[in-house]
């Protein structure tokens, strides 16, 4: 049993994340992490990025006030971040299976 979510729980880490900062998962196993953020720019999209490689993007191209939600997959020792193309995010809920 070590596969993603064996023995593993999703975790709200909301208040000990901040956008644009990139966290290294340690945890020895690799984890999932679920970002939901809305933009502050009319044309802009988030980009969730784990070691360096761009593994998804959400935006709009409008003044609507969107909700999105990116995930992936962060291997062991991976590092892992989500930020804004331009304007800025706000973060409404970032957990993590760990």
């Amino acid at each position: 049993g070590s596969g993603v979510g064996y023995g593993q729980t999703w975790t709200d880490v909301s208040g000990s994340r901040v956008v644009g900062t990139p966290y290294t998962n340690s945890t020895g196993k690799p984890i999932m992490v679920a970002v939901s953020f809305q933009l502050t720019a009319s044309t802009a999209y988030g980009i969730l990025v784990v070691n360096g490689v761009t593994i998804g993007q959400a935006g709009k191209a409008g003044a609507n006030a969107d909700r999105y939600m990116l995930s992936a997959t962060v291997p062991n020792g991976a590092t892992y971040s989500c930020s804004a193309s331009t304007g800025t995010i706000s973060m409404t809920n970032w957990t993590e299976l760990r």
